[in-house]
């Protein structure tokens, strides 16, 4: 509704402008690093959706944002989908404008401190922190989730200025209320733009900068804090042509994935599959070579060769087909799970397709097979 009201009202930016780097944020926590926050791609070297990710550590200061940018343009890469946080906090107007950044680019967020394997150019993550200024950063992206034993932590923010007041005894009411006030309103303007419930700035208001409020997981579901697990949508019926399709979605921050199960020319139900290919420079000679996928349905698991697997890249799209043989259908027909894992090889595609994965069973599923066969063409 902000949004809409006020599509040129750009709060964070006019704060930064009054105050610059006055409003920030108390550090409680430990184990994440002290240091400015840096930005940097890492990877378990596997060929899956969040095999690659952002690291962003560190304390949120005034450059974070322009570091950040920065990083996005010498990135030489595709942009990952993930940003994995661990932070004490730092300044809360960058800290908004860096979530701002996350959600333009429809990131995910998550808590997970990013460690390098010793002896190899890889990274494995672990539970991490995103207390204070960090936290409202991590509220920027498109997807959040927050890891086992990581923790998301608020607490009341608050101006250093009016900290050196205090320790003179010092208090002006109209400057430093107002002030207070303000932060607080667009605080409250950049959740609600996020479309987190504002009764978190309330639990973080009523902590003492000194502490740190971590809230209950069911707290931030409630709130939308965290978002749920992304998972395929349920399958539907629809009609493509002269061909009835049952299809499903699978979205992951960017990444949109559609799978569907059809009937061909001559009667065999072929799987498809779409999911956005951002590489260039490969032929489709060298997709095929490096195509080698299988096809599980309940406890059956056959690799796929020949002319019973196809990839294709078309429009932006890598689309890859594959035939259900017999007791295929027949497991399908009675609601065991389908998998497709296309096993294209690490070096092409470094942890940038995500396609494997387990799809829903189907609805109805003993009527499956008859409806889509009396809808094959003939």
């Amino acid at each position: 509704m902000l949004r809409s009201a006020f599509p040129r009202f750009r709060p964070i930016a006019l704060l930064l402008g009054m105050f610059g780097s006055l409003v920030a944020t108390a550090a409680l926590a430990q184990d994440a690093p002290d240091a400015p926050m840096t930005f940097r791609t890492a990877g378990t070297g596997g060929n899956c959706a969040d095999c690659v990710w952002i690291a962003a550590e560190g304390r949120i200061t005034e450059d974070t944002v322009e570091r950040f940018e920065r990083y996005l343009r010498e990135l030489k890469r595709p942009l990952p989908d993930t940003v994995r946080l661990n932070s004490r906090g730092g300044l809360i107007l960058p800290a908004l404008t860096l979530g701002e950044r996350f959600r333009a680019h429809g990131m995910t967020t998550t808590v997970e401190a990013t460690n390098d394997l010793a002896d190899m150019p890889y990274q494995q993550s672990t539970p991490g922190m995103c207390y204070s200024a960090c936290a409202y950063a991590f509220l920027g992206g498109a997807n959040r989730h927050l890891p086992e034993r990581s923790q998301l932590g608020v607490h009341q923010h608050f101006i250093p200025s009016a900290e050196a007041k205090a320790a003179e005894q010092r208090f002006e009411a109209r400057s430093d209320l107002s002030s207070d006030q303000l932060l607080t309103g667009v605080i409250a303007w950049y959740m609600s733009k996020m479309d987190v419930d504002p009764r978190l700035l309330l639990q973080a208001s009523t902590t003492p900068s000194g502490e740190i409020y971590l809230p209950e997981r069911a707290e931030l579901r409630e709130m939308n804090a965290i978002t749920p697990q992304p998972g395929w949508s349920a399958w539907r019926l629809e009609r493509i042509d002269d061909r009835l399709v049952y299809a499903q979605t699978f979205e992951y921050g960017r990444r949109k994935i559609r799978a569907s199960l059809t009937c061909r020319d001559g009667g065999e139900f072929w799987l498809t599959m779409m999911t956005p290919f951002r590489r260039h420079g490969f032929s489709q000679a060298e997709l095929n070579d490096e195509f080698k996928p299988n096809l599980a349905v309940g406890d059956v698991t056959r690799q796929l060769s020949g002319d019973r697997a196809r990839v294709v890249r078309k429009d932006g799209m890598l689309i890859i087909l594959a035939e259900l043989e017999g007791s295929m259908v027949r497991g399908v027909a009675a609601g065991q799970r389908l998998r497709l894992n296309p096993r294209f090889t690490q070096a092409m595609f470094s942890g940038y397709l995500a396609v494997h994965g387990t799809l829903t069973p189907l609805p109805d599923p003993d009527d499956m097979a008859s409806l889509i066969r009396r809808a094959c063409p003939r």
